[in-house]
């Protein structure tokens, strides 16, 4: 199986905004955000996760055998996180039909060897199978080397849910 993860430009900003309102829908089963009157979801996707020059964010759609198969959004991370992170996964969508068969993981893996540094990564609590996957990838990639931390304060979704929250480091790792 060919799965590819393909650097967005701005013709494809289209096609990731469509694959977020999917996104959106999933995710409002547990952050209980409705769609506007127009039956879209309010997201505001900036037009510099297309700028391919832009070093602080990158968008990607996620293909398998030429097949979209979900996007991924990172941007470096907040100035204000006491950990500093360098980097942070803004958005991470693997279309249902692909997910358990180990593409997520995979796509995962693929983003973090093209971006070195310190990651931050947060789940929505409620999103068990989420906070699973990220929980059980980090540990496979660090090697057990990372902090999951339940309930982050700094982390506060719409319905007033704490975060849980992924901290590690993988600058050093090949």
């Amino acid at each position: 199986m060919t799965i590819t993860l393909e650097r967005c430009n701005m013709n494809q900003k289209a096609t990731i905004y469509n694959l977020i309102q999917m996104y959106e829908c999933e995710w409002s089963q547990y952050n209980h955000v409705d769609v506007e009157e127009n039956g879209f979801y309010d997201y505001e996707l900036d037009d510099e996760f297309f700028d391919i020059d832009n070093k602080e964010c990158a968008s990607f759609l996620v293909k398998v055998e030429g097949k979209i198969a979900g996007f991924v959004l990172i941007t470096v991370g907040e100035e204000e996180d006491p950990k500093k992170p360098d980097w942070a996964i803004d958005e991470f969508f693997i279309l249902p039909k692909y997910r358990r068969s180990g593409i997520g993981k995979h796509v995962f893996f693929d983003v973090l060897n093209k971006y070195k540094g310190i990651w931050v990564l947060w789940s929505h609590p409620k999103n068990e199978t989420a906070v699973k996957f990220w929980d059980k990838s980090i540990d496979e990639y660090t090697k057990g080397n990372y902090e999951h931390i339940k309930d982050h304060k700094a982390f506060i979704y719409e319905d007033g849910s704490l975060g849980t929250v992924f901290y590690f480091n993988n600058k050093n790792e090949d």
